[in-house]
């Protein structure tokens, strides 16, 4: 199948095949010796302890909030060549919104090993869509170990009323405006290890099981601009750190009216959440009959 690569060039490139697709393909952005540190670390017992203690087993495919772990995501967060790129696509004043390693072992047993199609931006809702995720792969991302897909294009629909879509057969329901169609137009995501995928918080992407027999593992940053301003959804440990620029206080409001789906609202019960924008008074008083 097809797929969107691009190497270095100059931003305005950069920018016009983003414009147009809502993603892009970099590889080499880190070294060989890189790529191995950052295995090292995902690989070493303290990793894994740590995440245990959070909750999460060898069975959990996202792990969430790298950076209070280690410096070293920090520093792969502000890394001058994922920067530059990002820098290009919405501007140079940036904050990180959060961190994850998104994992696929080989073999079967790993939860939500299968990510449904959706779109990003309906999870944490922003002012503006200068919102992008960067994955940064850390094993060459291929169709047979579940590599993302995305439909090219996608981002331009806007927003809708809902953006999560069933993976089966690349049917969506009715109510997601979000039609098999156009699923059938998606393309695989395959950079090599050290190289990254970037995407538009709007645009459809999912993918499938690992059949391979081999690991796929890369580590997601959620960038936006600093005048992105985070409307509901999660606020992580991260949320809101300045990873490039400066901070100038400013809200950029072009978004529109957007839906907010009661489903995501109780996803995030147990998070420091944004969604709700009433007080315990105020919350008491809307449940009385």
């Amino acid at each position: 199948m097809s797929k969107k690569c691009v190497n270095s060039r100059h931003s305005d490139e950069l920018f016009s095949d983003y414009n147009r697709e809502g993603y892009l393909v970099i590889d080499d952005v880190l070294t060989p010796k890189e790529v191995s540190k950052l295995r090292e670390i995902c690989e070493s017992d303290e990793f894994k302890d740590w995440f245990n203690k959070k909750g999460a087993d060898e069975k959990t495919s996202v792990f969430n909030q790298l950076i209070p772990f280690s410096n070293e995501f920090l520093r792969l967060a502000k890394h001058p060549k994922i920067i530059d790129i990002v820098s290009a696509l919405i501007g140079d004043n940036l904050q990180l919104h959060h961190s994850k390693l998104m994992r696929k072992p080989a073999g079967e047993g790993v939860t939500q090993s299968v990510i449904n199609w959706h779109r990003d931006y309906a999870y944490f809702p922003h002012s503006n869509t200068d919102l992008l995720a960067v994955m940064v792969m850390l094993d060459d991302a291929t169709h047979e170990n579940g590599c993302m897909r995305v439909v090219p294009g996608s981002h331009k629909e806007g927003l809708l009323e809902q953006s999560s879509v069933t993976l089966e057969s690349f049917h969506a329901s009715s109510k997601n405006h979000c039609h098999s169609e156009a699923l059938q137009g998606a393309v695989d995501v395959t950079p090599k290890a050290g190289g990254i995928s970037v995407h538009h918080c709007l645009t459809v992407h999912g993918s499938s099981r690992n059949i391979s027999g081999r690991p796929r593992r890369g580590l997601v940053f959620q960038y936006r601009a600093d005048d992105c301003y985070q409307l509901a959804g999660p606020v992580l440990e991260e949320t809101g750190l300045l990873v490039s620029g400066k901070s100038a206080g400013i809200v950029r409001c072009d978004i529109g009216e957007i839906y907010i789906a009661d489903e995501h609202r109780a996803m995030c019960d147990d998070w420091n959440s944004a969604w709700s924008q009433q007080g315990t008074l105020a919350k008491s008083q809307s449940q009385r009959p």
